[in-house]
C-alpha cells in the first residue's frame, strides 16, 4: 500500500507552480484578493487534484474528487480539517471510518494515518497546519 500520496508533490518537477505558490507565500505579508479558478491544478493520485493557497502557518486546498477516487492511507505532522461541500466521501481516520456529506467536518491530529474514498463527485477543502511545504 502507498504510504503517502506526497511523493508526486515531492517529485513534481513543474517549476511554473512552484514558482507561482511561492510567490502567493511572499505576497501574503498584507491582504491578497485571489480567484480560485485562476490557480493551478495539482494531480494528488489518479481522480484528485487540488488548488492551494500557502500563508507561512497554513494552507488551503480546494479539492475535486472523482467518483471512485480513492486516497490512500497516509499520515504527515500537519494537523488537517476536512470541510466537505459537495458529495459523499468515506475517510477512515485513526482506524474509524464514516460516510461523510455536504457540510460535515473532519478534524485530524497530526501523524493520524487518513485515507479516504469518493462515493460520488466530491468538492472538498482541506486545511493545514502548519503550512504544506511539500504543496509549495
Amino acid at each position: 500500500m502507498l504510504n503517502s500520496y506526497i511523493h508526486f508533490i515531492k517529485s513534481n518537477n513543474n517549476c511554473e507552480i512552484n514558482n507561482f505558490q511561492r510567490s502567493l507565500i511572499l505576497q501574503a505579508k498584507t491582504a491578497m484578493f485571489i480567484n480560485t479558478k485562476e490557480l493551478p491544478n495539482l494531480e494528488l493520485v489518479k481522480g484528485i487534484t487540488a488548488k492551494g493557497i500557502h500563508t507561512n502557518q497554513f494552507s488551503v486546498m480546494y479539492v475535486t474528487v472523482k467518483a471512485g477516487a480513492t486516497l490512500p492511507v497516509h499520515h504527515h505532522p500537519h494537523e488537517q480539517i476536512t470541510n466537505i461541500i459537495e458529495g459523499k466521501f468515506e475517510m477512515t481516520v485513526d482506524g474509524e471510518t464514516k460516510v461523510c456529506k455536504a457540510g460535515d467536518v473532519i478534524v485530524i491530529a497530526g501523524n493520524k494515518p487518513h485515507s479516504g474514498r469518493a462515493l460520488t463527485d466530491c468538492r472538498i477543502i482541506d486545511v493545514f497546519n502548519p503550512s504544506r511545504e511539500d504543496y509549495q
